[in-house]
């Protein structure tokens, strides 16, 4: 009995990474009038409090949790989500 019981809990412990896999998401962002790099852009994972913002290129790089939904916003543009999926870079463009 006791080593099954040893048993269950190894395999409970081995199989506990499964269940959290994060994955990094890299992506740009631009604007849609001139294609321009936008800088400062708001990247979040929604319904969490986990983002980051763009860089002076546009470039962007966040680890999210399997099925998360990104939000990008900023000032003067209409903000938009998209599902992460599979994908491991997402681009946006604003307008």
């Amino acid at each position: 009995m006791r080593k099954r019981l040893i048993a269950q809990f190894l395999l409970c412990l081995l199989s506990l990474p499964l269940l959290a896999q994060d994955r990094v998401i890299t992506g740009k962002i631009t604007s849609a009038e001139d294609g321009s790099a936008l800088p400062g852009v708001n990247i979040s994972v929604k319904g969490t409090t986990r983002g980051t913002s763009s860089d002076a290129a546009g470039q962007y790089r966040l680890s999210v949790p399997a099925g998360a939904r990104l939000v990008y916003s900023f000032i003067g543009f209409v903000s938009q989500e998209a599902e992460v999926g599979n994908r491991t870079s997402i681009d946006v463009v604003l307008t």
